[in-house]
């Protein structure tokens, strides 16, 4: 009985022996070269040991970021400039000429009093500057100025207004484009001064510039009148 117990114990013995597992072997140290594998009681405990790593080629790699391009500047339009009239036409006056005050009456060879409704005197009548005729011509839209002169005096003149107004007196201007015009304007003068209007904002039509007197007696009378005339 004692051998047969002997027996079964040795058994029991070898086969737990047998399905233990075999003790795991520890990683390689860096700059070293395994001889022989180690168990868990040999580890030397100056030696670093690192992890394995498994790469899965199956990852998706992280993209390259790009370059980001810098846009072009575009160029600033330049603006093309506004076309300048020429500049301002000086008036000019005849060389004879005297300012005031000067006597006016009928010994004056330059008195218009012969004509009752003018009791004033005229150096130079209106008239516009660059040309004798009282005609001129401008094209429309055209960049341009007109000028017109004159020397009266007086006493008998309190004040004096100088019109550009559309007219029709002339046929040598289109009458068809009569009644279409813009831009005439009023403006209080001297008896002796000029004016000078650029033709540009005025429309197709004929226009009449003329001096209108305010006398001591309260009479409003017109003298003198020049023409201009804006074609297409």
């Amino acid at each position: 009985m004692k051998y047969q117990l002997a027996i079964i114990a040795g058994l029991l013995i070898y086969s737990l022996s047998a399905s233990a597992e075999p003790p795991t072997p520890l990683p390689t140290p860096i700059g070293s070269v395994p001889t022989a594998t180690r168990t868990t009681s040999e580890v030397d405990s100056n030696v670093v040991y690192l992890p394995r790593l498994r790469v899965d080629p199956t990852r998706t790699k992280t993209p390259t970021p790009t370059k980001t391009s810098t846009p072009t500047q575009t160029p600033t339009a330049t603006k093309t400039p506004t076309p300048q009239p020429s500049p301002l036409p000086t008036p000019t006056r005849r060389p004879d000429y005297t300012p005031e005050p000067r006597p006016c009456d009928a010994t004056n060879p330059e008195w218009q009093g012969n004509n009752p409704i003018y009791p004033f005197c005229s150096h130079q009548d209106l008239g516009w500057v660059g040309t004798s005729g009282n005609y001129i011509e401008r094209k429309l839209g055209q960049v341009g100025w007109a000028s017109a002169a004159w020397d009266t005096y007086g006493d008998e003149i309190v004040s004096v207004e100088i019109r550009l107004e559309e007219n029709n007196q002339l046929a040598q201007c289109n009458r068809g484009l009569t009644g279409v015009g813009a831009g005439g304007f009023r403006r209080k003068v001297n008896a002796s001064d000029s004016v000078t209007f650029p033709t540009q904002g005025l429309g197709l039509a004929l226009y009449k510039l003329e001096l209108y007197y305010t006398l001591k007696d309260g009479r409003i009378v017109g003298r003198n009148e020049v023409f201009l005339c804006l074609t297409p």
